[in-house]
């Protein structure tokens, strides 16, 4: 699940940081890790597909936030990329 953008890795860090530690999946667990990755390794990686699921991600994030729905567990959308 991609969940925070930004030019610099640290604000990414502790962007993703913040949303991870409030996820829970359906065993009540919230995410033990973050990975960070540019464009540019999604790509090499994953290929354009993966670029678009992120920004899907990142997408529905954003809604989910804007309409209130922050509380999403991880289990929700388990998308990986």
């Amino acid at each position: 699940m991609t969940v925070a953008v930004s030019a610099a890795r640290g604000v990414a860090a502790k962007l993703a940081g913040d949303v991870y530690r409030e996820l829970r999946n359906d065993a009540g667990d919230s995410p033990t890790q973050i990975r960070i990755a540019s464009d540019e390794l999604l790509r090499r990686e994953a290929g354009e597909d993966a670029l678009r699921r992120a920004a899907a991600d990142l997408w529905s994030r954003a809604q989910d936030v804007a309409l209130g729905r922050d509380d999403v567990d991880a289990g929700a959308r388990p998308r990986s990329v």
